[in-house]
């Protein structure tokens, strides 16, 4: 399973505050963005890197069974702000019925 996401923050009050961007040259993750399982996890961790897309970065998200997550810690004096991102999910999981816990899988979440 692949998707990729491209995606920016920014706060909407008069200090902005923004996300360190997913872009690197090697297609590392860079700091302080960090990948983050579940304590005690004992399925692999999805995998994170960055690729071009369309002509531009883009965060490739590769799974085979495994949960993760793309975390970056934001302190805000505000709750004001928007996201805003693009996606492409490559392969859609057939079985996925998010109305059931079994079926309660997706290509990709974007959670705040």
């Amino acid at each position: 399973m692949a998707a990729m996401l491209a995606c920016a923050a920014a706060a909407a009050s008069a200090q902005a505050v923004q996300l360190t961007p997913l872009a690197s040259a090697d297609g590392s993750i860079p700091p302080p963005w960090r990948v983050a399982g579940l304590p005690h996890q004992k399925s692999p961790l999805t995998r994170f890197s960055i690729v071009e897309a369309d002509a531009r970065p883009a965060l490739r998200v590769e799974t085979q069974a495994s949960y993760g997550n793309l975390v970056h810690p934001l302190r805000l004096l505000r709750p004001a702000f928007h996201l805003v991102w693009q996606w492409r999910v490559d392969d859609l999981i057939d079985a996925a019925d998010l109305r059931t816990k079994p079926g309660d899988d997706t290509a990709l979440k974007v959670c705040v």
